[in-house]
């Protein structure tokens, strides 16, 4: 199965600078389209931070999603691995039997419910270790919902984010999207912006000059990314994480 590298270079002065305004350097997971739980969310972060990650995945269940609930913390119906191609049922009694099927070169696996609403969720292996990397936000009842992990991460900071916290928007000081249909290798920066000067941005790449600056994003799961209208986050500005 490939593996993926994501390299994180946070320039300057804004790794000081945004760990002491309390942010979190975290990544999200793409699947069916939308994000919705911080797949790792690191406080130590420095200059140069490694994210390494594969296509090994597990399929568990919650009774509910819950914006700022942590997924690691919750009771949830025990997970079981699973590989494209392949389906998990959840009985009516609530229980996940073991996966079936013969893995394939399909880009998705699938989720059976059999019982009551229930809110699927994934774990996938980043940094050597299983982490929830997706929840559904709107749940289902009884029947069929085809899972697609995409090749595509959300990168972002944020005030007091865990590692399995659940989340439905995100906004200052913006996010950034690095896909890699096309790539197991890719890297992005956090730079002091050349046209805003004393505001930092994000960047495809590893920054040394010369860079392109991206119009800032925001995210939500009901609209998806757009242009953050607030701009981004102030150098010297206490509330600039707000």
């Amino acid at each position: 199965m490939p593996s993926y590298k994501l390299d994180v270079f946070i320039t300057d002065a804004w790794a000081d600078e945004l760990k002491r305004l309390g942010l979190a350097l975290c990544i999200a997971k793409n699947v069916n389209e939308s994000y919705s739980v911080a797949w790792t969310a690191k406080q130590d972060y420095e200059f140069s931070n490694e994210f390494s990650w594969e296509d090994s995945y597990k399929l568990g269940t919650v009774q509910k999603f819950e914006v700022g609930k942590n997924l690691l913390k919750m009771v949830a119906a025990e997970k079981q691995p699973v590989t494209f191609g392949q389906t998990i049922i959840r009985d009516n009694r609530g229980n996940l039997g073991e996966a079936t099927g013969r893995p394939s070169s399909a880009d998705s696996f699938t989720f059976e419910n059999r019982g009551d609403m229930t809110f699927p969720v994934i774990d996938q292996l980043i940094n050597g270790e299983f982490q929830p990397a997706w929840a559904d936000p709107y749940g289902m009842v009884t029947g069929d919902m085809t899972l697609i992990p995409r090749p595509k991460v959300l990168v972002f900071f944020d005030k007091g984010m865990r590692t399995g916290d659940m989340f439905t928007t995100v906004a200052t000081p913006g996010v950034i999207e690095i896909n890699f249909s096309h790539d197991t290798e890719r890297a992005v920066s956090f730079v002091t912006s050349a046209s805003r000067p004393g505001f930092g941005t994000w960047v495809n790449g590893q920054v040394v000059a010369n860079f392109v600056e991206r119009v800032p994003m925001s995210y939500s799961v009901a609209n998806g990314l757009e242009p953050l209208s607030s701009g981004n986050t102030l150098m010297d500005d206490e509330n600039g994480d707000e």
